[in-house]
């Protein structure tokens, strides 16, 4: 995790085999959930992220100039954090990727964007190792610096981490005195160092490690006999520090031999003391369950509206003409249960019930219309997500996430919808399958959205239903990307639709009103300007719905 502000930050994760990287929004420090996914142009997989402001150092699987490098390499590049999305991406250099065959990632930079502290392979004698590089006068990086044998040891050095103020470097060792297996371990660093960095002498610069201090073990209760990696903090490590840990997994001795169980935890210093280390259970949402009261206001006498109202205009996404008597559901989807009386509540949907990990609750739905302009308005709780649908029996639907936090002082939301009368569902498969999809379903420029694919079926799933009596047939169409060979991708496409298929019959859809069809490659979309293969390849891989109406 890598933090933007102090309030979002970056989100690595492995999904279905791959790494995925999103942006997650923080309610407190001990609740986040996910905004967005990541667009990046890289051919092979995100890596760890640094952000300084707009500048960002991102480690990526790849190289464009050589996509077919040895597997499991890992390279630097440069570039600017627009949005949700990395632009202007630009190689390091062959000074800092060693060869084809080394691994450099996990990169940490530093306030004014001229020095990167990462983790490297590169000397086979010592494993792992801590490196840092310097942005030379002509804007090149130069040859990469071992942090000195304060940091590194014979064993392995990991996941650097340099705080804002550029006064201390966190990292996770094996080496070192260590409480188990990896520990988190900080070294401080004096203005000497600072200074030779700025002098641009390289040979200043290699001497400039005797400035880096003897590492210190972080001690129990933060390390444990288990493995702790990944140090971060949006402001003071000293006072909030974010990492991972697997201490409550099975014991092996390797981490090369453990997978899975490593979750997110924080510790934090109150009133001159460190509190309890507390656990972050990962899904859509980031939960932590913690006795402490987190918020603590600078001002105790301020009012806070306990509720908002949101409202919008539901618009014909092809037309942009209102769409009158919409329908709007309104689903909570965490939080405390609702205050707010209502008569218009809606059955629960008992397959969205619980997430996969058990941790989300739903409550009671409740529905609006929209009047004759399509306008709809609604009273909110505060501290709660709500997904939000607009939907139309002869068109499709339009969703989104809201939340207002408790001490927002905003007592009004806009939000419009756009619903299609030609849906495109974005569920993101791996190249060649067609059974196991990534977790999260695309937006229409090829980004992971906040919503997993299983919440996108079952929000056409429910949009069907509604329809029945209006709608005759319900045809998708199957679209793939350019790889392989014309036969090969129909069938993948027509695959990928039948899956579709089964999981809107789960839900409840008659299979007789469903009608797959592949077109293979045949159909691709224009590649935008800028975009890469990639990027476009993830568009490609679609499948467009139509309603076909009842005469």
């Amino acid at each position: 995790m890598s933090f933007i502000d102090a309030t979002h930050a970056f989100l690595t994760f492995d999904d279905a085999g791959s790494q995925s990287m999103m942006v997650t929004r923080f309610t407190t420090d001990t609740k986040a959930f996910v905004e967005s996914g990541v667009g990046t142009p890289f051919e092979g997989g995100n890596g760890a992220i640094s952000v300084r402001g707009k500048n960002v150092v991102v480690a990526a699987s790849s190289k464009p100039e050589d996509p077919s490098e040895f597997i499991g390499n890992s390279n630097l590049y440069t570039g600017v954090l627009q949005g949700n999305m990395i632009k202007s991406t630009k190689y390091m250099g062959d000074k800092v990727h060693k060869d084809n065959w080394s691994w450099e990632s996990q990169p940490t930079m530093s306030k004014d964007g001229n020095l990167v502290f990462f983790a490297s392979d590169r000397n086979l004698l010592s494993g792992t190792d801590i490196f840092f590089t310097v942005k030379l006068p002509d804007g090149s990086w130069s040859e990469p610096v071992s942090a000195g044998k304060s940091v590194n040891t014979a064993c392995e050095e990991l996941t650097p981490f340099l705080t804002e103020d550029g006064k201390e470097l966190y990292f996770s060792s094996c080496g070192h005195e260590t409480v188990g297996g990896y520990d988190i371990f900080v070294s401080e660093i004096s203005n000497d160092f600072w200074n030779a960095v700025a002098s641009k002498d390289m040979d200043k610069i290699r001497m400039a490690t005797k400035y880096i201090g003897k590492a210190k073990n972080l001690r129990p209760p933060l390390n444990t006999s288990g493995d702790e990696l990944f140090p971060s903090s949006p402001e003071d490590p000293n006072k909030i520090l974010f990492y991972i840990s697997n201490q409550g997994a099975e014991k092996n001795t390797s981490i090369l031999f453990r997978q899975g169980g490593f979750d997110i935890y924080r510790r934090r210093l109150i009133e001159g003391r460190i509190k309890n280390i507390v656990k972050k259970n990962m899904d859509v949402n980031i939960n932590i369950n913690s006795p402490e009261i987190i918020n603590k206001l600078d001002n105790p006498n301020i009012e806070f509206p306990k509720t908002y109202t949101l409202s919008g205009t539901v618009f014909n996404k092809k037309t942009n003409e209102p769409v009158p008597n919409a329908e709007v559901i309104i689903r909570q989807i965490d939080g405390d249960p609702p205050k707010i009386k209502r008569e218009n509540y809606v059955e629960k949907d008992r397959e969205i019930i619980i997430s996969s990990q058990g941790g989300d609750k739903v409550y009671d739905n409740f529905k609006i219309t929209a009047d004759e302009k399509g306008d709809y308005s609604v009273e909110l709780e505060k501290n709660r997500t709500y997904e939000v649908t607009a939907q139309k029996k002869d068109m499709f639907f339009d969703s989104f996430k809201t939340r207002v936090d408790e001490e927002d002082l905003r007592t009004e939301v806009k939000h419009d919808l756009f619903v299609p009368p030609l849906l495109t569902l974005r569920i993101n498969f791996p190249v060649d399958e067609y059974r196991r999809p990534y977790k999260y379903a695309l937006d229409s420029n090829g980004i992971e959205t906040n919503q997993t694919w299983k919440e996108s079926i079952d929000l056409l799933a429910k949009n069907l239903i509604i329809s029945k009596d209006v709608v005759d047939t319900l045809i998708l169409i199957g679209h793939t990307d350019e790889q392989g060979s014309d036969s090969y991708n129909y069938k993948l496409g027509l695959n990928r639709v039948k899956f579709i298929i089964n999981q809107l019959v789960k839900r409840g859809v008659p299979r007789s009103m469903l009608k797959g069809i592949s077109v293979g490659e045949s159909e691709p979309l224009v590649r935008i300007s800028g975009e890469s293969k990639r990027m476009w390849r993830m568009r490609c891989r679609r499948v467009e719905i139509k309603k076909v109406l009842k005469k």
